[in-house]
């Protein structure tokens, strides 16, 4: 009795609103158009048991796709909804190229400052000297260093306007093929779940990897910008002392290359008590989760990742949980950021 009061009431609710329909087009017929228009008996009397029929439809409608929902949940009450959040990255391609005008503005400054070659007799006194100690370099070679030096400046200097075009055009190639992705889990089931395992696979040849790992995917911009060469070395004695001094160096750094920095270094560890596994590799990304109550939602791998893309973007998941009756396989939707992400590797300093 109490759920067909509920249910009547409803249809009651709607009722009155569609009701409300005949006065509201009578006063605008009169009121505003001036019509003096009187609706006919049938419709005044015929109306009201046509809205309360359709008043009825509707609700039992609802009614209906709500019972078929709520079924639905029942058989499987764990249920999860996966995203897949791309960012666009922003290359600072601005602030490359005016990187490479001010290595052409260092490297025109240096060449006017260039010394000169040192002549083979520029001074015996000095030449003697020279000789007669153990030196780092012969005249002829500094020279020679001296003349690739000149060349290499005069190279960049030339070159400005290709290295600036050709990091526009890497830029253009690579914004149309690296994102920045984030994926999210949240759980839309009727109950809280537990040891939650995700596997995402990418489909069309895609790739996900970390940011760390950028490199390994030529995506560095920063290595197309010309180095200043260093300014050769004048020949000069070589100080026994400084001989001890460097190897001594050089023995202590490779001691410290080779020993475990672990063992002398104070270790931090950092509790993950979400997360207890998590593998990422290029075609395949894989999180266990420890739980996910009813409307929260995660970010599954909390990691800075990148998606380069191949094909269409398009993933494969697959999730397996204490409560789930069976392996879901939840659709990806697939977002795009409006603002544009930093890379590691391209912040200011």
């Amino acid at each position: 009795m109490k759920n067909f009061s509920i249910y009547f009431t409803k249809i009651f609710k709607e009722w009155i609103i569609y009701l409300g329909f005949i006065p509201a087009l009578y006063d605008l017929l009169n009121t505003y158009l001036k019509f003096n228009y009187q609706f006919p008996k049938y419709i005044i009397i015929g109306f009201p048991v046509v809205a309360f029929i359709y008043a009825s439809y509707q609700i039992y409608l609802k009614e209906y796709l709500l019972r078929k929902t709520l079924e639905k949940k029942l058989d499987g009450p764990t249920n999860y909804e996966v995203k897949a959040i791309l960012t666009p990255i922003d290359f600072q391609e601005e602030k490359l190229t005016k990187i490479v005008d001010t290595t052409k503005v260092d490297a025109q400054k240096r060449l006017e400052t260039i010394p000169s070659q040192m002549a083979r007799s520029y001074d015996l006194n000095i030449q003697n000297i020279l000789s007669s100690f153990e030196t780092n370099k012969t005249i002829e070679q500094y020279n020679r260093e001296l003349k690739d030096y000149e060349k290499n400046l005069v190279e960049i200097i030339n070159n400005t306007e290709n290295c600036k075009k050709e990091i526009m055009e890497h830029v253009k190639e690579y914004k149309e093929k690296f994102y920045k992705i984030k994926f999210f889990i949240k759980n839309i089931g009727v109950i809280s779940d537990s040891e939650i395992k995700i596997e995402i696979r990418c489909c069309n040849d895609n790739k996900v990897f970390e940011e760390n790992d950028i490199f390994n995917y030529d995506m560095n911009l920063y290595s197309l910008i010309p180095n200043l060469p260093k300014e050769p070395e004048k020949p000069k004695k070589i100080i026994n002392d400084l001989i001890n001094s460097t190897s001594l160096n050089a023995s202590f750094n490779s001691f410290m290359t080779q020993r475990d920095l672990h063992s002398i270094l104070p270790q931090i560890t950092v509790p993950n008590a979400f997360r207890k596994g998590l593998e990422i590799t290029e075609k395949y990304c894989f999180a266990a989760l420890r739980n996910l109550h009813v409307g929260d939602e995660a970010d599954i791998f909390d990691k800075n990742l990148i998606l380069l893309k191949e094909g269409e973007i398009k993933f494969e998941v697959t999730v397996k949980s204490k409560e789930s009756k069976k392996v879901l396989h939840p659709k990806v939707i697939v977002e795009f950021g409006s603002e544009k992400a930093l890379l590691f590797n391209y912040k200011e300093n």
